[in-house]
């Protein structure tokens, strides 16, 4: 396959995966919609991003709660709103990726009394 097929495929999925990260987002539907082989476009993203499928979409929600929690929406409703299934699974990939946990980072984003 092309590199300019290659790059094609990556911008599908993450188009997708933008479009759609609130929801129960499969390899099968990346399939359907790039029309590559699941094995296929978990070879090529994965080459490109140095991520899989799911930790770009794990990024993408976890970026979208962060937004949302920098709004003022408490936490639980900013996992739910970015397509966790709740706020443990929330705080379980918010610190795997910036270290430190939702509340921690609400706590560090207030302003001082």
């Amino acid at each position: 396959m092309s590199a300019g097929r290659e790059n094609h495929t990556v911008s599908q999925i993450k188009s997708y995966i933008r479009a759609n990260y609130d929801a129960d987002v499969r390899l099968d539907d990346l399939s359907r919609v790039t029309g590559r082989s699941r094995y296929h476009l978990l070879r090529v993203f994965s080459k490109q991003t140095g991520l899989t499928p799911h930790a770009y979409l794990n990024l993408t929600r976890v970026s979208k709660a962060k937004e949302l929690m920098d709004r003022d929406l408490p936490i639980v409703d900013a996992a739910l709103s970015a397509g966790f299934c709740d706020q443990s699974h929330l705080n379980r990939v918010f610190k795997k990726i910036y270290g430190i946990t939702p509340g921690q980072y609400n706590h560090s984003a207030a302003p001082a009394a």
